[in-house]
């Protein structure tokens, strides 16, 4: 709660930690999440953070064209996860079963 109580950065985090939580769930164990939660924070303290309190907010100037870029990249990146997700199901009961 360190970064205020704002809705957009909190329900990412709210979906980082669901989806964190299903590869450690489907894989059972925290191992494949620890370098994907590494590059996730070295990518944000590195490229977005130091330039975070410069951005403008969107309700403040409208939607432009930086905003579709990362729209269409949150779309392309949860069909990409999704099909990962399935992947790792099917692989994790494979060699659940296989044990």
């Amino acid at each position: 709660m360190n970064h205020g109580f704002f809705w957009p950065k909190l329900s990412i985090y709210f979906l980082v930690g669901v989806a964190f939580g299903t590869m450690a769930f489907l894989s059972r164990s925290i191992l494949p999440v620890l370098p994907v939660h590494i590059i996730a924070d070295l990518t944000f303290f590195l490229l977005v953070w130091p330039h975070d309190a410069a951005r403008r907010l969107i309700r403040d100037t409208g939607a432009d064209a930086w905003f579709w870029i990362h729209a269409l990249q949150a779309v392309v990146f949860a069909a990409i996860s999704i099909l990962a997700f399935v992947k790792l199901t099917k692989v994790c009961r494979e060699l659940h079963a296989a044990a």
